[in-house]
Order: C-alpha cells, then sequence, then structure tokens
C-alpha cells in the first residue's frame, strides 16, 4: 500500500509542470494586415533580381535590405582564357617531364 502511495505522489509530482507549461504558450497577435498581395511582392522581387539586387531579410527588425549582386567583368575574351589555359597546360606536363 504504501509504495502505490509513493507510486502515485511520484506521477503527480512528475506530470505538473507538463500541464502548467502547456498555459505557457506564445501569445500570438492574430491582428494583422497585409499591404500587399503575395504577387506583388513576387513581381518586386523578381525585378529587383532581374535588376541585379537580391532582398535580404533580417529576421532582428524584420526589415528588408537590398543587396547588389558582386558581377565578375574579365578584360579577356573567351577564346584568351581557353589559350592561356592550353598553354599553362602544357607548361604543367613539361615540368613533370623535366622532373621524371
Amino acid at each position: 500500500m504504501n509504495a502505490s502511495k509513493v507510486l502515485l505522489v511520484a506521477a503527480l509530482a512528475l506530470s505538473g509542470p507538463f500541464a502548467i507549461a502547456e498555459d505557457n504558450g506564445p501569445m500570438v497577435d492574430h491582428s494583422f494586415t497585409a499591404s500587399r498581395t503575395r504577387a506583388e511582392v513576387r513581381s518586386e522581387a523578381l525585378q529587383l533580381r532581374a535588376g541585379g539586387i537580391v532582398p535580404v531579410n533580417t529576421e532582428a527588425d524584420g526589415a528588408g535590405a537590398a543587396v547588389a549582386l558582386p558581377t565578375a567583368k574579365s578584360m579577356l575574351t573567351r577564346e584568351q582564357v581557353r589559350a592561356d589555359l592550353r598553354g599553362m597546360s602544357r607548361q604543367r606536363q613539361a615540368s613533370l617531364v623535366d622532373a621524371g
């Protein structure tokens, strides 16, 4: 009989915090109304990306920032880059032959 009472008291003691924790959920404000539609937001994002700007969401304040995409511009043509690559490949093969 004593063992069952101890078990009952232990079960009640362990289940108490879980029952109380159920009431501590986050307070949700359901009064938010959007100023733009989802389609308007998507359209704006696509326009920014087409212009080379990526919208970035900062979670700290909920405000967005726009960051320009980095663009790499080369002064060489595709054929010049390929010729340089072929030259480097020949140099590497020559150095391997000389070393061996």
